[in-house]
């Protein structure tokens, strides 16, 4: 595993989110979870869905993150879907998902 995959399994909170999405990520059920703070902030929020669900990746914004909670899933996920598409995959979907 990689430094940032360890660093979410190793906390407990986000142990069981990371269990969830490696099942998730190996029955290619890709899933992009995110709070509005954790994208770019010219992001076309429909651009982005249409762009993912181009790959068979479902996009479920999260909104606001008014709680404080790590999104461990989220992170999780991403890490996975860029050892699976690469590491430039995730920025290049939200260069051709900004508004502008």
């Amino acid at each position: 595993m990689r430094k940032r995959e360890l660093a979410f399994v190793e906390n407990g909170a986000c142990y069981m989110d990371s269990i969830e999405a490696n099942r998730d990520f190996e029955r290619r059920n890709f899933v992009v979870t995110l709070y509005d703070s954790q994208l770019p902030k010219n992001i076309d929020h429909e651009k982005l869905k249409e762009n993912l669900n181009h790959f068979r990746i479902d996009y479920k914004p999260l909104g606001e993150n008014c709680t404080g909670e790590e999104n461990c899933y989220g992170k999780h996920m991403l890490t996975k879907i860029e050892q699976r598409f690469g590491l430039t995959f995730v920025d290049s979907i939200y260069s051709v998902s900004s508004k502008y």
